[in-house]
């Protein structure tokens, strides 16, 4: 069980309900001296003060993990803040308000299962006592400097104020497990050094104002029959609340399972985080809109440790200040959930979206233009080809590029992809590399299907482009170069290695010849786009030994998905006949595809 409480509420005012610190739990590490020689325990005060001073309703933090037995809160998770409280509160309150926070009937409220010096040197300063004992054991050094650093900062604080801040404003989350879990639960949140994160903080608090009753507490009439009825409507509010709660805690989780799917994880880049990327997108554009001071909010949504406190809290004041922003924002969220749901599972637009983040490693600006622009597939192809040729995400969504520039690029972009060198210039094998990934993409598109970005390897889903070769079709190796000034021919093997032939064979292909048709083996007509794993299964074959390879299904290749390379294994005669013709055929076709992709957008 999971709920929202007050300090107040917390440490039970006027309650015999005792803290108790079992035996697996460390000492008290909050008083360390950490950045600037501050403590958690001081940092945690400043903020609390901070949140104050900036008239904020709500400051957070964090959360306890707890079980009940009997009088006894036994904390598994939430020791270092319910000490430091003590600390804090000890310095703020009198006499008498400590006898019903701290201490039941002189009974101190926080209680150690084996650390009883650390309980004495606690019970003795919360009780206005004199501790003689040694103050230099570890628990006790921390604790004491804890203590001088938050006297220290709060001495000119208005403490009254100060204390009733913390009290009634000041919340946690408290988490009650079953008992038999507790060291299961010890384990697994000090051993990974979790904590909840921002999502989950987000989650809760979305969860209880979300589901609040539109009712304020009634209260009872001296008449029997309108008590009965006043408790009949709190009765079915309360029903209402907790079946909303469910609804929206189920409609969360729905959409937590959507963003840990590896698929989505991997595609969208956001592994560490999956749903993080959805809360931030939400919380960026809210803040980017709205019309409040600036200074008072984190600049980016985060869910490290260091970060999630103001963080939460300014998701917190930004979208979650009363029970109407609540609903209303939980409802645009899931309008949000549903455009990343939809740009990823249209074909078209998921297709050019994989193009953009994977081959040209664009930043969130493009994720939020496709969320923005997804209904419109032609304005989403524009920007995608375009952001190929060259053109930048600020060109691109400001419309002021000329059809002068897109001409004069895709000029530059088919003079170089019509090099008959295309495979030994590293400038512009990079360009064939984008441009024929691109023409396997756009045949997908055709069929209205989903292009396979990833491909799994040793049980995780690996970048495909990230895996890439350039293959020739007919092998370089079987190439015939003439010796300048010469009548010696040479080849150049797989590892660039000149090997002299005296003459000529039937395997082999003059490069004369092929030059005469336009083309070399290294032009563009005779490289196709595959994943490097399959290299060693095509190697050296000549084009028809290759295509059965391709075609042969049962032989494993990771590139069968690709479409475009497939149409142009597919060449009815890879004969060495006809090699030379069908090269110069498919130089043509691959540069009057990209020219009329383009052209379209001239």
């Amino acid at each position: 069980m999971e709920t929202k409480i007050s300090i107040a509420d917390y440490l039970g005012c006027k309650t015999e309900r005792t803290f108790l610190i079992p035996a697996f739990q460390r000492g008290y590490k909050w008083g360390v001296p950490r950045v600037k020689n501050k403590s958690d325990a001081l940092i945690m005060v400043e903020n609390i003060i901070k949140t104050m001073e900036n008239n904020k309703s709500e400051y957070f933090i964090q959360g306890v993990t707890v079980y009940e037995e009997g009088k006894y809160i036994v904390i598994i998770d939430g020791q270092q803040r319910t000490t430091t409280l003590f600390i804090l509160l000890n310095l703020l309150m009198n006499y008498y308000e400590k006898r019903d926070y701290l201490f039941y009937k002189d009974t101190f409220k926080l209680e150690y299962k084996i650390r009883t010096l650390t309980q004495q040197y606690l019970e003795s300063i919360c009780g206005g006592k004199q501790y003689t004992s040694d103050t230099n054991y570890q628990d006790i050094f921390y604790i004491n400097n804890a203590n001088k650093q938050i006297e220290e900062r709060i001495k000119d604080i208005n403490k009254e104020k100060l204390k009733q801040f913390v009290l009634s404003q000041v919340y946690l989350f408290y988490i009650e497990i079953p008992k038999q879990q507790a060291t299961k639960v010890f384990s697994m949140l000090n051993g990974s050094k979790a904590f909840m994160k921002t999502d989950e903080l987000i989650k809760s608090e979305f969860l209880s104002k979300a589901s609040k009753p539109n009712s304020e507490n009634f209260s009872y009439s001296d008449s029997i029959s309108k008590t009965l009825e006043i408790l009949k409507t709190q009765i079915g509010e309360d029903w209402s609340s907790n079946a909303l709660r469910s609804k929206l805690a189920r409609q969360w989780d729905k959409w937590l399972y959507w963003w840990n799917q590896e698929e989505v994880r991997v595609f969208f880049n956001c592994s560490n985080n999956p749903m993080g990327l959805l809360l931030q997108f939400y919380y960026e554009q809210n803040l980017k809109n709205s019309d409040i001071d600036k200074k008072d909010f984190v600049e980016k949504y985060s869910n490290n440790n260091e970060d999630v406190t103001s963080v939460f809290m300014s998701f917190q004041n930004l979208l979650i200040k009363d029970t109407k922003s609540a609903k209303n924002n939980f409802e645009n969220i899931r309008k949000l959930q549903k455009q990343f749901e939809d740009i990823y599972n249209i074909p078209c637009i998921y297709n050019y979206l994989g193009l953009s983040l994977i081959v040209l490693n664009n930043s969130p600006e493009t994720i939020r233009y496709f969320l923005e622009n997804y209904k419109n597939e032609e304005l989403i192809k524009r920007y995608t080809l375009l952001s190929l040729l060259g053109f930048k995400h600020k060109e691109l969504i400001a419309d002021e590029i000329k059809q002068e520039d897109i001409k004069d690029k895709l000029k530059n972009l088919l003079e170089s992809l019509g090099s008959n060198f295309v495979y030994t210039d590293q400038d512009i094998k990079e360009t064939a590399f984008r441009m024929l990934y691109m023409l396997n993409i756009e045949c997908c598109n055709d069929k209205n299907i989903k292009f396979e970005f990833y491909f799994k390897e040793t049980n995780s889903l690996k970048n495909f482009y990230h895996f890439r070769s350039l293959e020739h079709i007919w092998p370089k190796s079987k190439v015939l170069l003439k010796k300048d000034d010469s009548e010696s021919y040479y080849t150049i093997d797989e590892k660039d290695n000149e090997i002299i032939y005296d003459s000529n064979t039937k395997e082999l292909i003059e490069r004369s010849d092929m030059e005469k048709k336009g083309i070399t083996e290294h032009c563009i007509g005779n490289l196709v786009f595959l994943h490097k794993n399959d290299n060693s299964k095509f190697n050296a074959k000549l084009p028809e030994d290759k295509k059965r390879v391709y075609f042969d299904i049962e032989e494993r290749l990771y590139s069968r998905n690709l479409l475009h390379t497939m149409s142009v294994f597919a060449f009815e005669n890879w004969s060495i006949e006809n090699t030379i013709d069908n090269i110069e055929k498919n130089k043509k076709n691959v540069l009057s595809l990209i020219e009329n992709k383009y052209k379209k957008l001239c």
